[in-house]
């Protein structure tokens, strides 16, 4: 009989031996690899585990590590250290995650040779499973472990330090965002031109995963050490749009006092065109700085936002960063009132085709009173977006004499939804004496459109407007 045959008779009567258990739990630990009869066995909890502990042995140990792990019982440690020499990789890094569930502190011996696993998944478990641990080896473990050759175990380094709240390790876990910019041939460029490739920036980051980079922003907010936030706002600069706004909430976690020195980390650069073309990295960075101090109150950040509505605009919509940059600086603008603020929100009001854009703005206008009446008039020249403006114009703060300009010109416009706004606008104008009664005719000239409700709207103002003054018709 071959070896093989022997071996598979060999496991075949291990198998059966292991079917014929003693004591109550026996029959559903005997098919822990049935579902439901791993759920039972979960379920009794730790009167289980006296029964369950032999399992390690048997030809269901990983299911019997499973489930010793999700019931957490500490009189299981040394059994499943027993086992973390176990040949397969799989196997160890369970075990790892058993004894972090079940006392990593009298496994730490163990867990902490795990963490020097040849099979990156155990040591990935080892290091989370040291998460709970205060011992100062493995503190040590956890930051060597921040730089191990894998990703997984870098990340779970990163969630062991947010979960045990290690604020000693801030400075290990801040150095994963630092970065260089370097001038290299753009990677793009078509392999055999005549021309040479021009140069690009490439950022190159301590820590080069991107999701394990958002990992560490996310500790570094849990942790909420200050000292770290020079590394956080630098990051920012760099920033892609996976993990920009995770920084913005870790800047934000450490409270009103991250607000000055955002704003003292804010590049005083020229907001020029030269400047936009070469930095403009720094400049989105600028504006997100001061959009984090307006958020936490500071109202010194006003001038930066005013400086951010000069990027450029044509990439809204297309630039997630920048229209988000500018959906929250239009939103602090009207929040701290702004009336300087006033005439470039109503230009780009105008010339905004983004949604939650355009509703912002409209937010951020009303927010400031009277003082973008004016400037609303002056940019009601383009009628793709003139029914926004004279629904705003209508209102009793943004009422002014400077859109009559406006208001007549679109009368005689093609888009009935155009035509029945400015009917509206000038009917109410006219009732509230905004307009005199020389334009009166320019109303009553409305009685004539082919539209049945525009000329219904002209109808309710004369009447309106004729019984105010007293001279409504009597029968």
């Amino acid at each position: 009989m071959n070896r093989q045959r022997l071996g598979s008779l060999a496991g075949l009567a291990c198998a059966c031996a292991f079917t014929v258990q003693a004591g109550e739990f026996g029959p559903a630990i005997a098919q822990l690899d049935n579902a439901a009869a791993f759920e039972r066995v979960v379920a009794a909890g730790a009167p289980v585990v006296p029964e369950l502990l032999p399992a390690l042995k048997g030809p269901q140990a990983g299911f019997a590590i499973r489930a010793l792990g999700r019931i957490g019982a500490a009189d299981a440690v040394s059994a499943l250290v027993a086992c973390a020499a176990d040949p397969d990789g799989e196997r160890r890094a369970a075990i790892a995650w058993a004894i972090g569930r079940c006392g990593a502190q009298a496994g730490l011996d163990t867990l902490l040779e795990l963490t020097q696993d040849p099979y990156a998944p155990a040591r990935a478990a080892a290091v989370h499973a040291l998460s709970t641990v205060t011992d100062e080896r493995a503190g040590a473990a956890l930051e060597r472990a921040l730089a191990d050759p894998a990703s997984d175990v870098r990340r779970s380094a990163a969630l062991a330090i947010a979960q045990g709240k290690r604020t000693v390790l801030w400075k290990p876990l801040a150095a994963r965002l630092e970065f260089a910019v370097e001038r290299v041939p753009d990677p793009g460029h078509p392999a055999g031109a005549k021309d040479p490739a021009p140069l690009v920036d490439q950022v190159a980051w301590a820590e080069g995963d991107l999701q394990t980079r958002l990992t560490v922003v996310q500790a570094l907010a849990a942790i909420q050490v200050a000292d770290a936030l020079p590394a956080l706002i630098a990051s920012l600069e760099r920033a892609d749009s996976f993990s920009r706004q995770a920084t913005v909430r870790a800047i934000e976690s450490m409270g009103p006092s991250a607000a000055p020195v955002c704003l003292g980390r804010i590049v005083p650069l020229a907001y020029d065109q030269e400047n936009i073309a070469k930095h403009m990295p720094i400049l989105l960075c600028n504006g997100q700085l001061a959009v984090v101090a307006g958020r936490l109150g500071d109202a010194r950040c006003v001038p930066h936002l005013l400086d951010s509505l000069k990027l450029p605009a044509a990439a809204l919509g297309k630039d997630m960063d920048l229209t988000e940059l500018f959906i929250q600086t239009v939103e602090l603008l009207g929040r701290f009132r702004c009336e300087r603020a006033a005439a470039p929100l109503a230009e780009l009001y105008k010339r905004t085709e983004v949604l939650q854009l355009s509703q912002a703005l409209e937010r951020a206008l009303l927010q400031l009173g009277s003082a973008p009446a004016r400037p609303l008039a002056r940019n009601l020249d383009d009628y793709r977006v003139a029914p926004q403006f004279f629904r705003l114009l209508r209102r009793p703060e943004l009422r002014t004499h400077a859109a009559r300009d406006g208001i007549l010109k679109f009368l005689a416009h093609e888009s009935e939804i155009v035509r029945l706004e400015a009917t509206e606008t000038l009917g109410l104008y006219l009732y509230e004496n905004i307009l005199d009664e020389y334009d009166l005719p320019m109303l009553e000239a409305m009685y004539l459109d082919p539209n049945a409700e525009i000329r219904g709207a002209c109808a309710r103002w004369k009447k309106q407007i004729d019984q105010k003054s007293g001279n409504e018709v009597r029968p």
